[in-house]
């Protein structure tokens, strides 16, 4: 072959290399795009307010009340800490009695995206009697029949999943 034969060769071979990366380039961008049109604004909102300590009160509050709105919780409540020693416990007061199903989805919600959270609890009173629920990991866990709720943390795709999961 002669050097003119050889140069054509590389040429198509340069133009055939541009073209691979240029579809890798744009499948990869397409899927994360139909993944991000995928996933509804208020889980991306709820993605965005994972929280790496239970003892940082705001980014709680902003999660919990994402989490309340997107399940319909329209109850008020105060929030409390139990943070000096381990299991770290997140504690919702209610002035009334909130739907059971709805918190603990929250809850659930809540122990995934809040890294060292290890128990939800929330209560209200009911003639003059406190009530109260809880979940901790291992519940959400047995539950769900997953290996580990702090897994659906890792990516918007995966709280998707724990969302759809928790769908009735």
């Amino acid at each position: 072959m002669n050097q003119q034969g050889r140069n054509a060769i590389k040429k198509i071979t340069r133009t055939l290399l541009f073209i691979c990366i240029g579809i890798i380039i744009s499948g990869c961008t397409r899927r994360k795009a139909d993944v991000d049109e995928s996933v509804p604004e208020q889980v991306k909102q709820i993605y965005e307010g994972r929280n790496s300590y239970i003892g940082n009160n705001s980014a709680d509050s902003r999660l919990l009340n994402l989490l309340k709105e997107y399940y319909g919780v329209d109850q008020k409540y105060t929030m409390e800490l139990l943070t000096v020693e381990k299991p770290y416990v997140l504690i919702l007061h209610f002035d009334e009695e909130p739907d059971e199903l709805k918190m603990w989805n929250i809850a659930a919600v809540s122990l995934a995206l809040i890294d060292n959270c290890s128990e939800v609890r929330w209560d209200y009173e009911r003639d003059g009697e406190l009530i109260t629920y809880y979940v901790t990991e291992d519940d959400a866990n047995k539950i769900l029949q997953i290996n580990n709720i702090k897994d659906y943390s890792k990516s918007i795709e995966e709280l998707l999943k724990l969302v759809c999961l928790l769908e009735p």
